[in-house]
């Protein structure tokens, strides 16, 4: 099915601090993720940690160039299963941080590094071999150089409808909603994913299109747009 890997245009913690649209191409990521102990009868919690750097790009406020920047992220990310509601229906919870590391060049108005934290709840609905549903809320909240406040606050909403048309290739369309977006509060989520072999798959959607290769049970690398 289509997976919801996404980089949205303007993350919590960079909408904390910057009221400006801010778009980056990601060049690598590195996914590393390993199972936590299991409970019987029950997938075992799974904890990621996700590496990636965007070269320098271009930085624009209000249609005037303030110079540029690269950007280092590191999202660590914990899934927690919870018991399902019916058999066609599972939750889960997820509990995780982001640190954002930013190599400035010109007066650029944002700060070295912007953190976040975020909880969420997600359902997955699967209405016969070919429908799913998946839903998701969070709330969090972002800052910089460590420190938190009310203005980093966030809410969001994500939701994706998907159809699998073979057991390689599925299409989604849905939303993501975030509340410190202040330019961009709903962004509209559609695409394809097709698995070409069995460790590769490519991802064509907007607004991230990526090749994937799993390098083993625990450890992906990525390339995306």
């Amino acid at each position: 099915m289509l997976q919801a890997y996404l980089t949205t245009m303007t993350s919590p913690a960079m909408s904390a601090s910057a009221k400006f649209p801010f778009v980056l191409g990601t060049l690598a990521l590195c996914a590393l993720s390993a199972p936590l102990a299991a409970q019987p009868g029950r997938p075992a919690p799974k904890l990621t940690i996700e590496a990636s750097h965007a070269g320098k790009t271009d930085l624009e406020a209000r249609s005037v160039d303030v110079g540029e920047v690269a950007v280092s992220r590191i999202v660590t990310n914990v899934d927690l299963p919870l018991a399902p509601i019916s058999p066609s229906t599972s939750l889960g919870a997820d509990f995780g941080s982001s640190a954002f590391y930013l190599d400035r060049s010109g007066p650029v108005p944002l700060p070295e590094k912007l953190e976040s934290v975020e909880a969420g709840l997600s359902a997955r609905h699967r209405f016969d071999d070919r429908w799913s549903l998946i839903t998701r809320v969070s709330a969090g909240v972002a800052g910089s150089g460590g420190r938190f406040n009310a203005d980093g606050f966030n809410a969001g909403l994500f939701a994706l409808a998907s159809y699998q048309f073979s057991e390689t290739f599925s299409a989604g369309a849905g939303f993501v909603y975030n509340s410190l977006s202040e330019s961009l509060p709903v962004i509209p989520v559609v695409g394809v994913r097709w698995d070409f072999a069995p460790e590769w798959s490519f991802t064509l959607a907007f607004p991230s299109t990526r090749v994937t290769w799993t390098a083993g049970e625990r450890l992906k690398l990525r390339v995306s747009l």
